[in-house]
């Protein structure tokens, strides 16, 4: 994708040099997802989830690997620029770019994004630092 051509959908992130990084890169890839920010880490396996459900419930098994290696300055500012809107999620699993969220929102929004932010379930059910 040029420079030039708005931005549909991108996915920063990290995976490891593994065959679990490179199905998940390539089948981004022919949906036609943006992956030029991703990177690959090669002492680590990629992070992946499982979900069971059963209708009514359901319970997510992660192995987190790679998943919490994602820094906030591994969102490249010049895929920011093709972007409308920044979508973060999961920084409970995520604590390096957690840490920085704050700063990467203000370098979106300093560029005309709008930023919407999921944080999705705190593992240690401690949310912030606070007891449950």
């Amino acid at each position: 994708m040029s420079p030039a051509q708005p931005l549909r959908v991108a996915v920063t992130g990290v995976v490891g040099d593994d065959e679990t990084g490179r199905f998940m890169l390539r089948a981004m890839a022919e949906r036609g997802l943006d992956t030029s920010g991703c990177r690959t880490e090669p002492a680590r396996p990629t992070g992946a989830s499982v979900i069971l459900g059963n209708g009514s419930d359901r319970a997510i098994l992660t192995a987190t690997g790679t998943i919490g290696d994602l820094r906030p300055e591994d969102v490249p500012d010049a895929l920011l620029r093709r972007a409308r809107h920044l979508h973060v999620g999961s920084v409970f699993l995520q604590p390096h770019l957690a840490a920085g969220l704050a700063g990467l929102f203000r370098r979106a929004r300093a560029l005309g994004l709008t930023t919407s932010f999921d944080p999705n379930w705190d593992p240690s059910g401690r949310w912030a630092g606070h007891p449950s």
